[in-house]
């Protein structure tokens, strides 16, 4: 700001889509990225019976968050280690883990 008298003030103003944006941009995949997968999660629920009726009932937004949510993981302990998580979920009958984490609230 800069007087221009004593009755008047000028301000100066920037466009704000000049300006940098500052920070780190995450790397946060949609799981609209994961669709290919869900054929394999519906596979390794082939030999489950039930849970892979269960699975194939799902909304497939359901679907494709499970498979975000295994194949997102890099390391194959990892996805493992998530499948047998998933198989645990859905055997008690929730849909995702989030509703799974609100039932045992």
């Amino acid at each position: 700001m800069v007087a221009l008298d004593e009755t008047y003030t000028v301000v100066g103003l920037k466009e704000a889509a000049k300006l940098k944006a500052k920070g780190v941009k995450k790397n946060n995949p949609s799981a609209d990225e994961y669709v290919d997968h869900v054929p394999l999660v519906a596979e390794f629920l082939a030999d489950k019976g039930d849970l892979q009726a269960f699975y194939n009932n799902l909304a497939t937004g359901y679907q494709r968050v499970w498979a975000r949510y295994i194949y997102s993981a890099k390391q194959p302990a990892t996805q493992e280690k998530r499948r047998l998580e998933m198989v645990d979920i859905l055997s008690q009958g929730y849909k995702t883990k989030d509703l799974y984490r609100q039932g045992k609230k």
